[in-house]
């Protein structure tokens, strides 16, 4: 038996595999190694998964995580996940790694993941050979989903939106502008909460000022990350995430203003990720 996470900052999915392809479910908050211990790893997988299956019967578990880029964070959640399963062989990796074997298989292309956070790679078919970095919602992320919803709550507060969003806004979220400064300053998670706010963008994306701010954060997704690998127009572009998935048909659009070819794009790559492991069952 096999269980394989697909872990962003928001969620982590989860799949038990066994030889007879038989699949259970499960989920846990995101588990970034930049914002959790190996201690909430541990707390979290002890309260969610499921009491019925004997954790010694699983053989190896592959786990790709945002925030698993060095040896240090990975193991973060390599001992977290330790601490319950005592006889599985555990295996971490980026989360880029497992959006590239779910999506391209043995094949090569460009991969990015467009969710509360973003990504990007150029896989051979066998690893990734060339990532410009990522550098978080602060610094970066340009096209997640916490840039879109940063890029509407700085015009909110600006007033730069007109009246009738400003209104339709506060009277969705009931909030205030002082509850909205305190809880991204102050409290955890600021890029999730920051996310959040992509339901009101999909909801009034036909609106001309809602799509510019989708425009302007998908440009800067295109020309910072995905126009600065070689060869990028000849090669395809898949993606994956709830950003790419509920807005590709901007996406698209964008995409072809540089000659980009998406030719996919999942909302989930865990069902890639399974379909590339149980060759190993």
């Amino acid at each position: 038996m096999i269980l394989v996470a697909d872990s962003g900052s928001t969620k982590t999915n989860w799949e038990l595999v066994d030889n007879k392809k038989n699949v259970v479910c499960f989920q846990t908050m995101g588990l970034n190694p930049f914002y959790v211990t190996k201690d909430i790893v541990k707390n979290e997988l002890s309260l969610h998964f499921p009491s019925d299956i004997n954790t010694n019967y699983i053989k190896d578990i592959y786990f790709y995580g945002a925030g698993c880029s060095s040896t240090e964070r990975c193991n973060i959640i390599k001992f977290g996940i330790g601490y319950l399963f005592k006889k599985a062989n555990i295996y971490v990796a980026h989360d880029l790694m497992g959006a590239a074997r779910a999506l391209f298989g043995q094949k090569d292309g460009i991969v990015a993941i467009l969710g509360t956070g973003s990504n990007s790679c150029l896989y051979n078919g066998h690893k990734i050979i060339s990532n410009i970095p990522s550098l978080g919602y602060v610094l970066g992320d340009e096209g997640s989903g916490a840039i879109l919803g940063k890029k509407l709550i700085q015009s909110l507060l600006y007033n730069e939106l007109p009246q009738y969003l400003i209104d339709k806004f506060f009277l969705k979220y009931k909030t205030n502008k002082n509850n909205l400064l305190e809880t991204i300053y102050k409290k955890p998670y600021p890029n999730r909460f920051l996310a959040s706010f992509t339901y009101f963008l999909s909801e009034n994306s036909n609106d001309k000022f809602i799509s510019d701010i989708i425009e302007s954060s998908f440009n800067d997704f295109f020309i910072k990350h995905i126009c600065k690998y070689n060869n990028y127009q000849n090669l395809k572009l898949r993606c994956t995430g709830s950003v790419a998935y509920y807005f590709q048909p901007d996406l698209i659009r964008i995409a072809e203003k540089y000659r980009i070819n998406i030719d996919k794009i999942v909302k989930d790559p865990l069902k890639g990720m399974i379909s590339y492991h149980q060759l190993t069952i």
